[in-house]
């Protein structure tokens, strides 16, 4: 056996061995190979070579499977439209890879299919039709996958390049899943749809689809406020919902792929931003749109003097932290510090003072088992830095660590609260001490924590200033790399985004950080750098921009 093949043919004998370490051996030679844009990808045979891969895709070794699919995003990439003729020989088994047990395998599958579509080997269409036997199989993961590879295409490539209708029903059915992710998943692509074609999915989905009360109840909310927010695309804000008029008379604006900031659009970030308040409350989470609301609904509070002032901080201190009162009496309490500042409360000398002696009490606040106790602390805490900045700093680092592991928790409006009052803190709070806490959660066994923290991580990078991060340089380093590595793939996509977000802070350091990962790492990051899948990994894009060119008539694009 060869030890390092010089060229595509030296490897084609390699390939069918069964000996799992030769395999994984000629894999990882025959990705840098490929990764190699010097070396030739010609052989005697190209189509024996893609079919000698293709075992690899059901091979019982994870990692093979993985390198296999690897392979074949680079051959799709280097081969471009040459790849065509060999849709068919791996389209299946790398569809059926969409449902596997390990996220990294998932991952590399959607890779390949996006890099098919995007190398103009297969249509979005195209993609769809195969895709729709998977809505129904009975692996939840597989029809999961299958949602959200349509999501990502549908972003990527617009609502005109498919015929959405046909496939409604198979998502509507899906919003009664056994499984709860699967449920989740087909709301929020249902929603996403709605963003591209507008007012006819919600006609369509009142009139002729079979959508149980509770959830078509959700959709509307999902949909009022994308609409109120201005998040629809011009080809649905175009729609002629229940108006007759001659095809030539319509004219439909073209629907601009959305590009996304990150890794293909999963199952959503921690503690979401902009979600309808009323559709998560039945949910029973929360987001920023819940806190904003009801910062401010507060009783009224007087304060005539600093003394009076002490004296209302004492019993808010008493009451919160006194977990053998009634929860109503704590969480007045809670709103009533609240009222406190909207009443002119900082503009006293005593107030910081005040302040740290109900820090303890809200920690225990934020551990106590009452869900609403716990929301109104996070709510509470929020409040405090939007208003106090940088000098709730010292408290925020107080309690940071504890909102964190309110994340892991099962009860959503814990959980959620816990994450959304971390987001408001961080935004609001610049402090170096808080990246070591952040940093440090990487560590934890779950992997909703790890996912927060590279969010976290990502989010301090963008927004905060390079000074208050000088201080942990390498520590950021070595939390990037550790996030890249992660077994979760949401926390691998937002460190990779971390990575770039960090290199515009200080480009010498992430270079070293760059040349001292792995090669698949490395491949992996770069990769996404140079797939078009984004263009500004530190920059969130709510919608498309549309140009002028991207304005034409043609016809109705959810048909």
């Amino acid at each position: 056996m060869a030890v390092n093949p010089r060229d595509m043919d030296g490897f084609m004998p390699l390939l069918s061995t069964t000996d799992i370490k030769k395999k994984l051996n000629v894999g990882s030679l025959l990705l840098n190979y490929l990764g190699d844009a010097t070396k030739s990808i010609e052989c005697q045979d190209i189509g024996q070579f893609i079919d000698n891969i293709i075992p690899w895709l059901s091979n019982g070794n994870p990692k093979v499977v993985q390198n296999g699919l690897e392979i074949l995003t680079f051959l799709a990439d280097r081969m471009g439209h040459d790849f065509k003729p060999y849709i068919s020989t791996i389209i299946q088994p790398t569809i059926d890879r969409l449902g596997d047990s390990k996220d990294a395998t998932r991952e590399k599958a959607q890779l390949v299919l996006l890099k098919i579509i995007e190398k103009g080997c297969m249509t979005p269409q195209q993609l769809l039709d195969r895709l729709r036997p998977a809505f129904n199989h009975k692996n939840a993961k597989l029809r999961e996958e299958a949602l959200i590879l349509l999501t990502t295409t549908l972003n990527e490539h617009g609502a005109d390049e498919m015929m959405l209708s046909g496939v409604i029903p198979s998502i509507v059915k899906l919003l009664s899943d056994p499984s709860e992710k699967v449920r989740e998943t087909a709301l929020n692509t249902l929603a996403d749809i709605y963003r591209h074609v507008g007012e006819r999915l919600r006609v369509d989905l009142q009139r002729k689809h079979n959508v149980p009360q509770a959830k078509l109840l959700l959709l509307i909310e999902k949909f009022d406020q994308l609409k109120a927010a201005g998040d629809l695309l011009p080809l649905a804000m175009s729609s002629d919902v229940g108006k007759i008029s001659d095809e030539t008379d319509r004219a439909v604006i073209k629907s601009a792929p959305v590009k996304r900031s990150a890794a293909p659009l999963k199952r959503g970030q921690f503690g979401p931003a902009k979600t309808s308040s009323s559709t998560l409350a039945q949910a029973g989470a929360v987001d920023e749109e819940t806190f904003l609301t009801t910062f401010e609904d507060v009783p009224s509070v007087n304060l005539f003097s600093a003394k009076d002032l002490e004296e209302q901080m004492k019993i808010i201190r008493d009451n919160v932290g006194d977990d053998k009162k009634d929860w109503k009496q704590r969480t007045e309490s809670m709103k009533k510090l609240r009222a406190i500042i909207i009443a002119g409360g900082t503009n006293y000398e005593n107030f910081l003072e005040n302040l740290k002696n109900v820090q303890r009490p809200f920690e225990v606040a934020c551990t106590d088992l009452r869900s609403q106790v716990v929301r109104e602390a996070c709510i509470t805490l929020a409040y405090l830095s939007q208003q106090l900045k940088n000098k709730f700093a010292s408290f925020g680092e107080a309690v940071l660590l504890t909102l964190m592991n309110l994340i892991q928790n099962s009860a959503k409006v814990v959980a959620t609260a816990g994450a959304v009052a971390v987001r408001f803190i961080l935004q609001n709070t610049h402090c170096s001490r808080f990246v070591p806490i952040i940093t440090s959660c990487l560590s934890h066994k779950s992997k909703d924590i790890r996912r927060a923290s590279c969010e976290y991580l990502n989010l301090i990078l963008q927004i905060w200033p390079t000074q208050i991060l000088q201080k942990h340089v390498t520590t950021l380093q070595d939390t990037i790399k550790k996030g890249i590595a992660d077994s979760d793939s949401e926390a691998r996509a937002f460190a990779r985004k971390s990575y770039w977000a960090f290199k515009d802070h200080f480009p010498e350091q992430a270079e070293a950080l760059l040349n001292s990962l792995d090669t698949a790492y490395k491949r992996s990051l770069m990769s996404l750098s140079n797939s078009g899948s984004i263009n500004s990994l530190n920059v969130v894009t709510r919608s498309a921009s549309v140009s002028p060119s991207n304005i034409q008539t043609s016809h109705e694009c959810y048909r």
